[in-house]
């Protein structure tokens, strides 16, 4: 398949659905990254086999398209194709160099929709985070911890944003970032009992506190951090203070009877 090289940065945004507000804290961090990044998309060769290539009238949709032009659902599209076991992407070794070159081109995009909560913390994005590993790209030696601390950041203090605490550490620990550091931040945050509480307390007691697949060594971290009797006396705590709400009370002593239970 001989497709033309797509430009990174458009003439004119064909909409601003999934963008960040010029006065949002990653807004900044999000156009380095344009910056940082910007590059043609990689040419593909006749007989393409890459998870661009699988769908020809996307491919040629998409083809002249820059990577901040990709609609939140293409970007998704995009990473259903390259984790999917029907292109006969089973496991992480198989994703071709074409597939990450392509990520690389999308990269601020994704990072853009994840600041957004367009992009689902799911078990694809997982796996396209874990076959990729963008927090651990060279050129973002700063930029990208400085993301993901951000982004924990939003997790913890924005109850209205999508994903929770437990989920956006996930995709971050599959994506490379070092989980340790994250760690750190979040227990030196007053508002981890109130994210735990979100994160945890319409979770049944038969289910895990940690789910889905994380990277080895990840969960016993994610115990030892989280699962603890402190833990269980700051959303105790968070619960009997004045200014939260029933609902909160009620979500957070859900939640500290969750975490005594798993000690």
């Amino acid at each position: 398949m001989n497709l033309p090289l797509m430009m990174s940065e458009p003439h004119t945004p064909r909409s601003c659905v999934n963008r960040l507000a010029p006065g949002d804290p990653l807004h900044r961090l999000v156009e380095q990254a344009y910056r940082a990044f910007d590059r043609p998309a990689p040419r593909h060769v006749p007989g393409c086999r890459c998870a661009f290539c699988a769908d020809r009238a996307r491919a040629r949709m998409l083809a002249s398209r820059g990577a901040r032009d990709w609609t939140a659902e293409e970007v998704i599209g995009w990473f259903d194709r390259v984790s999917s076991t029907e292109t006969g992407r089973t496991g992480l070794q198989v994703a071709s160099r074409t597939d990450g070159a392509v990520f690389r081109f999308l990269l601020p995009r994704v990072l853009e929709l994840l600041a957004t909560g367009a992009l689902p913390a799911d078990a694809t994005s997982g796996k396209v985070f874990s076959q990729f590993e963008p927090g651990r790209l060279r050129h973002g030696d700063r930029m990208m911890p400085r993301f993901a601390a951000l982004l924990l950041d939003r997790a913890l203090h924005d109850a209205s944003w999508p994903l929770d605490v437990i989920a956006t550490l996930r995709l971050l620990a599959c994506g490379g970032w070092a989980l340790p550091p994250l760690l750190q931040q979040a227990q030196a945050d007053p508002e981890l009992p109130a994210g735990l509480a979100r994160a945890w307390s319409r979770v049944d007691r038969r289910e895990a506190l940690f789910p889905g697949t994380w990277p080895p060594g990840a969960v016993p971290l994610l115990r030892a951090g989280f699962v603890t009797s402190l833990t269980a006396e700051r959303m105790m705590n968070f619960a009997m203070a004045e200014g939260t709400s029933y609902q909160e009370t009620d979500a957070a002593m859900r939640a500290a009877d969750l975490v005594l239970r798993n000690l």
